[in-house]
């Protein structure tokens, strides 16, 4: 029989902190329950799972599962080896200041993470994300910073919260709302492939690696991100031009060959889009 479900007030758990980390207890389920804050449950070690919505949900080392505001969950057991920590964070710690505005046209998580800042109403609930070395390092860094006890350690968590975010937006930005509950994790490895091998990956490579045609795969993503493979990778490449161009002494013959573009007047052309 399942437990009635609780609501769990932010307005001690936030009162000292910007945002608030705990260990989740291992020992006993955690009841049916939703939160007037938002949360992000990190799998730290080992694996969980979690009713969340009615479906059932897996976190595997490394996951990140982002909850919203109200959204109904429960959690079976931990084992002894298992080790899942607990972010929570209300509309107020969400800045996007350090985000392009064009970022809004085109990215559901954009959108997500605007919906919970501006306290408006989220259709999907959650959403589950795979393993990312890039994701995880910064959830690493929060974590260690956290449980430091060091000064300043609020500000540096509060520098380190952004950029987790804006590495889940960069990581993972065109998911669909309508369509995402049926194509969740094929999309997420889709565009985890993208983003890891933006310099060499070809639809080719990844119609073999998961089974598909060349011509459903292609249908698929458009359908699913409402680009096609080809201008995924090309904003990806951008992305990292933009990047380099910022950040390093190389030319832009070297950059184009560092992105994977070996023609000059193509990468002006998207540049300049």
């Amino acid at each position: 029989m399942q437990t009635a479900d609780k609501r769990i007030a932010n307005k001690h758990l936030l009162s000292h902190h910007s945002i608030y980390l705990s260990k989740h207890n291992r020992f006993t389920p955690y009841p049916l329950h939703s939160h007037q804050f938002a949360e992000i449950n990190y799998m730290l070690k080992g694996e969980c799972y979690e009713l969340v919505e009615g479906e059932p949900t897996h976190l595997k080392e490394g996951n990140v599962l982002m909850i919203a505001i109200g959204c109904h969950h429960s959690i079976v057991k931990l084992n002894k080896d298992d080790l899942m920590i607990n972010l929570i964070f209300n509309n107020r710690n969400i800045s996007f200041q350090f985000l392009d505005e064009t970022h809004k046209k085109d990215s559901f998580i954009y959108q997500y993470l605007y919906n919970i800042s501006m306290k408006k109403h989220n259709v999907q609930k959650f959403i589950l994300f795979p393993k990312n070395d890039d994701i995880n390092g910064t959830m690493d860094d929060i974590i260690n910073e956290y449980f430091s006890g060091y000064s300043y350690s609020s500000v540096i968590i509060d520098n380190f919260f952004n950029i987790l975010l804006a590495k889940i937006i960069r990581n993972y930005p065109m998911i669909e709302k309508t369509i995402y509950d049926n194509h969740q994790k094929i999309l997420v490895d889709l565009l985890t492939e993208i983003s890891s091998h933006y310099q060499t990956i070809s639809l080719d490579q990844l119609a073999n690696r998961y089974g598909y045609t060349k011509q459903y795969l292609s249908s698929l993503i458009k359908k699913i991100s409402g680009q096609t493979f080809i201008e995924l990778r090309t904003r990806k490449r951008m992305e990292q031009a933009k990047y380099l161009l910022a950040s390093s002494d190389y030319s832009i013959a070297e950059i184009c060959n560092l992105v994977g573009i070996h023609n000059l007047n193509s990468f002006y052309t998207e540049f300049k889009k």
